[in-house]
């Protein structure tokens, strides 16, 4: 197929490149690997029974039902995309990392003593009925401070200091008259869970114009399944996008020469193909091929989790519902 990588011909009408062989190297029978398998999303399809529900009708207030609007909803479905897996040599180097995303959650002076008083059993009643307490006490502290009628309480009045009411410039003279910061009372709270990303760096160096072929074509494909598709409409202009396709990625090795072959490190749930470099060069004191082809190709492909993990996730990771996608198997 010379010259295909200067003018490549259409990837799926292409006769002469079998679509089931996206591996490289191509005659290798691997005992470890790394496979990438696209899965394509059916979207949910909303059926309407009877009159299209319009403002008028007030179809949309409250629940659907009855003659006018009422509703049907097909599921989404998971549809393997058998003909696009790619098998690739196992890279040098696999890394994971977890984020749990935690921030500082400053209570101050009130919402440290409520909290105190909630995490010891009073309730949330009694938690603020102490905060207010002590917002009584702060101010009498800072009255008395101020009128100079009582002995000074530096402690009453810098915390008294922290009301809303009290102006800052009040706030920061009181503090730096008595000689006293509040603590913040500073705890760490939990906000959520971060999707992980993966970077997978490969470097090819394709023996023969038959390889550089392959090399071309496996990269087209992640192209191919990274992009949206253009939602179907009855203007030329595209209005939307379908998303792109998902993809089952599994680092896989051959235990004790079995064809088996086993997860290596952490699974990665279905993800989506945010980022690729392709860095197309010749090898050290080589040219080109014949048909132009590069006889050095870098690739770096970035995945992106379609959700964030929890614990259920970490209890699957050692069976096949750990790559379900909202209770749709990817098998």
């Amino acid at each position: 197929m010379s010259g295909s990588l200067l003018n490549p011909t259409n990837f799926r009408e292409n006769q002469n490149f079998d679509k089931k062989k996206l591996r490289f190297p191509i005659d290798s029978n691997f005992k470890s690997k790394i496979e990438f398998t696209p899965f394509k999303v059916l979207p949910a399809k909303f059926k309407f029974r009877g009159p299209i529900p319009t403002e008028e009708s007030n179809a949309f207030a409250g629940e659907f039902g009855g003659s006018t609007g009422e509703t049907s909803l097909s599921p989404i479905r998971l549809q393997q995309i058998k003909e696009e897996k790619t098998e690739l040599f196992l890279p040098l180097q696999f890394s994971v990392r977890d984020g749990i995303q935690y921030t500082d959650a400053s209570l101050g002076l009130f919402g440290g003593r409520a909290y105190e008083s909630i995490a010891g059993g009073e309730g949330l009643s009694g938690g603020l009925k102490e905060a207010i307490q002590g917002m009584g006490d702060s101010l009498v502290g800072l009255f008395d401070t101020l009128s100079s009628s009582g002995q000074l309480g530096a402690l009453a009045a810098a915390r008294a200091a922290q009301l809303p009411a009290i102006p800052q410039v009040a706030r920061d003279i009181v503090g730096l008259a008595g000689r006293v910061t509040i603590n913040p009372n500073t705890r760490t709270a939990f906000n959520g869970v971060s999707t992980r990303d993966f970077l997978f760096q490969f470097d090819f160096y394709p023996k023969s114009e038959q390889e550089s072929e392959t090399i071309y074509y496996i990269i087209r494909n992640f192209r191919l399944n990274a992009y949206p598709g253009r939602t179907k409409t009855d203007t030329k202009v595209p209005l939307a996008y379908d998303y792109p396709n998902l993809y089952k990625i599994r680092l896989l090795s051959g235990r004790d020469g079995s064809k088996i072959f086993r997860n290596i490190g952490t699974p990665i749930k279905l993800s989506y193909l945010q980022n690729i470099e392709a860095n197309y060069s010749r090898n050290q004191g080589e040219g080109l091929f014949k048909n132009g082809a590069p006889t050095h190709v870098q690739l770096s492909l970035n995945f992106k989790e379609y959700k964030a993990l929890d614990r259920a996730d970490i209890e699957a990771e050692e069976n096949d519902g750990f790559y379900h996608y909202e209770g749709q198997k990817a098998l």
